[in-house]
């Protein structure tokens, strides 16, 4: 059986495989990419920062107002120190790819017997890996002891303990497709999402969100919304959509520009539901605004509700989440870059090989999880 080049045709004469090479081309096909907007969107905001030393990431969270009481102008006043602040902490988490050509390798990769010169921009290929491998890092769960080296992505928001949120207003319960909203019950930052954890109330003429509450109350806690409801009256894209409009609706309920949701990144398949739903019965909003998809170059994305829509390969099947740049920041350790080409690539004489690392120490903040939402089926609450 002919063997290397001459492989190709197998109906061809032997004297054909022994005389005749496939025409060779260098141009090397790019397979390994994939669509991801989430980093794209980060750098042409601005939220991509480096160099920040210390150890690890903490900010001051103001959790609560100062209470206000009645006054008649007479009456006597009753003054008490009050604490307003909580403190929230991440580490440095790393990501690193690695690299490795053998000194026999290097010296077969010479001259017209290369067809890629593997040597050349090996550190840049390095890059572009890391690059698309940390896309989908957004989109986990870094509060799984699976994940304890990895970055706290969207999916650490999303945490619910099979707890949904009664509609009639009198709180949580064992998961009900009928509810609207699930009971965050993770943790970010080291702070607590759990509803109430820090004191507050809510009205309880309606479930949370609807309701008014205290400052307090839900200061750290992302709205996770029950997207398959029975609340939600219809099926596939007509749910979704009201499911969508509930969750963006009520992100609003808190009043800063910098707290609204900017962006919802959904699954493939709930983005084609949410497009067949709308094909034929409405226009959908398309603008070309700063720091939108569309001027970054990525077409298949449309305004709903004044929000920005667009899928994501590394969305978790069933789910969505509503992101606001603003309140967002993935943080870099050194001062190099948020990658730190580590001075590679360098001569190993043990192993005989040249090799190469390229790496990140970073991680994602956000200034509150109460400024994101989450979009997920009955059967992951």
């Amino acid at each position: 059986m002919p063997s290397g080049f001459q492989n190709f045709d197998r109906f061809a004469w032997a004297r054909s495989l022994h005389t005749t090479m496939p025409k060779l081309l260098r141009e090397v096909e790019d397979t390994a990419k994939k669509n991801f907007q989430i980093m794209a969107l980060l750098e042409s905001a601005g939220r991509i920062s480096t160099g920040h030393g210390g150890e690890g990431i903490q900010w001051p969270v103001r959790y609560k107002n100062h209470k206000a009481v009645g006054a008649t102008g007479e009456n006597s006043r009753n003054f008490t120190p009050t604490n307003l602040f909580k403190t929230a902490s991440l580490d440095y988490r790393g990501y690193e790819v690695t690299d490795s050509i053998k000194r026999r390798e290097m010296e077969k990769n010479k001259g017209e017997s290369a067809i890629i010169k593997v040597l050349d921009g090996f550190a840049e290929r390095l890059k572009e890996s890391l690059l698309q491998e940390l896309a989908p890092q957004f989109y986990i769960d870094g509060e799984d002891p699976e994940n304890e080296r990895f970055w706290h992505g969207f999916k650490t928001l999303s945490r619910t303990n099979a707890q949904t949120l009664n509609i009639d207003g009198s709180g949580a319960r064992a998961k009900n497709a009928a509810d609207k909203t699930a009971a965050p019950s993770g943790t970010y930052g080291n702070l607590s999402c759990v509803l109430g954890t820090y004191g507050g109330s809510q009205d309880s003429s309606a479930p949370w969100p609807e309701a008014t509450q205290d400052a307090q109350y839900d200061f750290w806690s992302p709205l996770v919304v029950q997207r398959d409801s029975s609340s939600f009256a219809g099926s596939g894209g007509a749910q979704l959509e009201k499911a969508l409009r509930y969750g963006i609706t009520h992100a609003q309920r808190n009043s800063t520009i910098d707290g609204q949701i900017t962006n919802v990144f959904m699954d493939r398949n709930l983005f084609i539901d949410l497009k067949d739903h709308n094909d034929g019965r409405q226009t959908i909003e398309v603008k070309n605004s700063p720091d939108s998809l569309i001027s970054l170059g990525f077409r298949n994305v449309f305004r709903f509700d004044g929000i920005e829509l667009g899928f994501e390969n590394a969305v978790p099947v069933g789910y969505a989440f509503g992101i606001n740049l603003a309140c967002m920041e993935l943080m870099g350790l050194t001062s190099g870059g948020l990658f730190e080409d580590e001075g590679g690539p360098q001569y190993d004489i043990n192993t005989q090989s040249m090799n190469a690392v390229v790496s990140t120490l970073s991680n994602i903040k956000y200034k509150s999880p109460r400024n994101f939402v989450v979009w997920k089926p009955n059967s992951e609450i």
